[in-house]
């Protein structure tokens, strides 16, 4: 069953690297909500990477360590304006953005080691 989201969120704050990666899945959230509004959240220096992309609508910078004005801002910009959060990572930043940005929010589970100390 599809979730129906108009408003998506992709959220990829890591490398240009990274950042690359996550277009097969920008073309398959693109493929599966063709009029979708969806936008990219990713780290300034790494913006570049989805210029020209057609799946991407928009594309929101953040800094990699933003002050607290600046998340502010970003908050403000991003709370509750999606149907739908995509975290690619596991870390608590981006995490965080997600649940700020949608009530629907999908992201990765690092696996769970009982032999980790």
């Amino acid at each position: 069953m599809k979730i129906p989201s108009r408003r998506i969120l992709l959220i990829a704050t890591r490398h240009i690297g990274d950042v690359l990666l996550t277009t097969p899945l920008l073309r398959s959230l693109r493929f599966a909500y063709p009029d979708a509004r969806i936008d990219a959240l990713v780290y300034y220096w790494t913006a570049g990477i989805l210029d020209g992309n057609p799946d991407v609508n928009h594309v929101i910078t953040v800094n990699q360590d933003p002050r607290f004005p600046e998340y502010a801002a970003l908050v403000k910009r991003i709370f509750r304006r999606y149907d739908l959060a995509v975290s690619t990572l596991t870390s608590d930043r981006p995490i965080l953005y997600a649940f700020w940005a949608a009530r629907k929010r999908i992201s990765l589970v690092p696996p769970h080691r009982l032999n980790d100390a």
